[in-house]
């Protein structure tokens, strides 16, 4: 996983970030609109993984994969039964 929450990485920007996302991970999206509110997702993703960077310094956040879905997204697709089963935290 490329990290990509520090100070330096900061100064390119999501858009770069997502474009060499886009391109890492072979994603393409239907519409314009679906690609701008995945852009939007993964902006929010990226916000999310410089705060969790911030309270564990070592710890490696950044893109991976899944980057472009929200994290309601991520729990119905990949865990599925497991994640209505077990009792919110």
């Amino acid at each position: 996983m490329e990290q990509v929450v520090d100070d330096a990485s900061d100064r390119l920007g999501a858009d770069h970030h997502f474009s060499l996302f886009k391109t890492k991970f072979g994603k393409s999206y239907a519409s314009q609109e679906e690609h701008d509110y995945r852009f939007e997702v993964f902006k929010a993703n990226l916000r999310r993984a410089r705060r969790h960077q911030r309270l564990d310094p070592s710890a490696n956040h950044g893109v991976t994969r899944f980057s472009d879905l929200t994290p309601a997204e991520f729990r119905c697709t990949f865990l599925g039964l497991w994640s209505r089963l077990r009792p919110p935290l």
